[in-house]
């Protein structure tokens, strides 16, 4: 019966020419392997039969009944923008599903669906935890503050992450502020404490002595975050605050404030420039690789000097695919440096790959497309986004739809929905 309810959220016509109908038969029969083969072999391949292949593959793992599966089916879904809008919409009128549609909804309300916002605010008092953290996205942190704040106390650690992600948009308030500092430094959740963090950097200069506070938090990750949202609310004081730290040995706290404030200041401190120097040269490969992750943050000129300077002597594959793109995939040294990353088949050598695609790189193509076949579904998964979403390619990952690996099956049904994405309508005429 489920089954039956799930295909019937893709809306077929059964109309169309005769390879279409087959290619819809072979899904009613559970068969995407079928259903890939029947559209490869229509004389001229239908764009709507590849992307009502993805959806039935969305559908199936959105409209599942394990939460975890049925999360990874909406990740996967709002990985598609507005690209999805029609397919959401559908699972938003399964209203014996109530986590699918609830589900459905948010991502509806994210896309700036009144309607959609109304019914989740509708069930913020369910018993279903899943419900009520999607039903956060309902509410307006502009208008709903308060209410927002009240459930930063919820028994729930998903609810309450999601409230504080959604009050990183409220304006600056005192109540506000005092929540989520008590949510920041108390709250048993890391995630909770981490979102708490950021939405005080947007509550500007009046949040200084709650962010301040944390800065010296037992857990490193909350202290990174302080750092950051220093940054957010005063890059003035941030400076100042992070002077002394600039001028000492490489430790992730330093490098954050030197990778804050050369993003949050038009002219950054030649200082924060030499502590990422400095950490480039460290012997700790994680001290490298966040600094060398920082070094987007600094004007390109800096950032082509120090990786100018180091790629040499980067032994580590990862950390020189970060040195790599500050030399800029565009620029022949970038371009070069790229190049040597390709020659072991692994997630560095997609990745620079994908790169090269970005520079329009003839050879990058057939090259992803030989990674389809890759061992490692973190690699087929790149490949497939890229192949897809930002070369056009969407026929070329069809067989993807059916890999072993939820995880790829889905990159493909999203890569192919976005691809082969419909126009959309205006959110008011949703379910009308």
């Amino acid at each position: 019966m489920r089954w039956v309810v799930l295909l019937a959220v893709c809306a077929w016509t059964g109309c169309g020419s005769s390879s279409s109908v087959a290619v819809s038969d072979a899904l009613r029969a559970r068969d995407v392997p079928r259903a890939v083969e029947l559209y490869a072999r229509e004389p001229r391949p239908n764009p709507a039969d590849l992307r009502r292949i993805a959806e039935v593959v969305l559908v199936h793992e959105a409209g599942s009944l394990n939460a975890a599966s049925r999360a990874r089916g909406f990740a996967a879904l709002r990985s598609t923008g507005t690209a999805g809008r029609d397919l959401l919409e559908r699972l938003s009128a399964l209203r014996g599903r109530p986590p699918v549609r609830v589900q459905a909804l948010a991502l509806l309300a994210r896309m700036g669906d009144a309607e959609a916002a109304a019914e989740l605010r509708a069930v913020a008092g369910s018993h279903d935890p899943e419900l009520r953290a999607a039903a956060v996205v309902g509410f307006e942190p502009a208008r709903d503050a308060a209410q927002l704040c009240r459930q930063l106390s919820d028994p729930a650690p998903a609810v309450r992450a999601a409230a504080a992600e959604r009050l990183l948009r409220a304006p600056a308030d005192a109540g506000t502020q005092l929540a989520l500092a008590r949510a920041a430094r108390h709250d048993p959740a890391l995630a909770v404490r981490l979102a708490a963090l950021r939405a005080l950097g947007g509550q500007g200069p009046s949040a200084l002595p709650a962010i301040e506070a944390r800065l010296e938090d037992e857990d490193e990750a909350a202290r990174l975050a302080a750092i950051a949202a220093l940054g957010a609310a005063d890059p003035a004081r941030a400076g100042e605050r992070f002077e002394r730290w600039l001028r000492e040995d490489p430790r992730p706290e330093s490098i954050e404030a030197a990778r804050v404030l050369a993003m949050a200041l038009a002219a950054p401190p030649s200082a924060a420039r030499e502590q990422l120097a400095r950490a480039l040269a460290a012997p700790n490969n994680a001290l490298r690789a966040q600094a060398a992750v920082a070094l987007s943050a600094l004007p390109a000129a800096d950032a082509r000097a120090l990786a100018l300077a180091r790629i040499a002597h980067e032994a580590v594959r990862s950390i020189a695919l970060w040195l790599a793109l500050a030399l800029g995939s565009k620029l022949q040294d970038g371009k070069d440096a790229l190049h040597a990353l390709t020659r072991t088949p692994d997630l560095v050598a997609a990745q620079a790959h994908a790169e090269l695609a970005r520079a329009s790189d003839p050879a990058a193509l057939p090259a992803l497309t030989a990674l389809l076949r890759s061992p490692d579904r973190q690699v087929r998964a790149l490949a497939i986004a890229v192949i897809a979403r930002e070369l056009g390619r969407p026929q070329r990952v069809r067989a993807a739809l059916y890999d072993r690996d939820p995880s790829v099956r889905l990159a493909a049904a999203s890569a192919i929905l976005s691809a082969t994405a419909r126009p959309t309508r205006p959110a008011a005429a949703r379910r009308h």
